[in-house]
């Protein structure tokens, strides 16, 4: 499942990631794969993960660095827009790929 890391505080651990509905999904490091010693996420970094169980509930596991193409990024905060996800993040996540792909095509910041 695609989802996008809503934040991640790296002294404690853990954060939250939130699927294409806006469903919420505590993640904690240990559910992070990699071979990382110190295992993160960055806040709005696209994501892949499962769905696991712990005595809380559901919880994001097999989290991983999700690699999109532009147009399925764009559609998944579409998605997430449509489902009444706080436009503030969404609207983060858009000018974060936009820099992105202008910083590919040689583009400056500054511009």
């Amino acid at each position: 499942m695609l989802g996008i890391c809503k934040w991640f505080k790296e002294d404690l651990g853990y954060g939250f990631v939130v699927d294409e509905t806006g469903k919420n999904y505590f993640v904690h490091w240990s559910g992070i794969s990699s071979e990382e010693k110190f295992k993160k996420l960055y806040p709005l970094q696209m994501v892949s993960f499962e769905i696991g169980h712990n005595e809380k509930g559901e919880i994001a596991v097999d989290v991983e660095p999700a690699v999109v193409e532009k147009d399925v990024e764009q559609q998944f905060i579409d998605i997430l827009v449509s489902n009444g996800y706080d436009m503030s993040i969404a609207n983060k996540r858009l000018e974060y790929v936009k820099k992105k792909d202008k910083f590919y095509k040689g583009g400056n910041d500054n511009e």
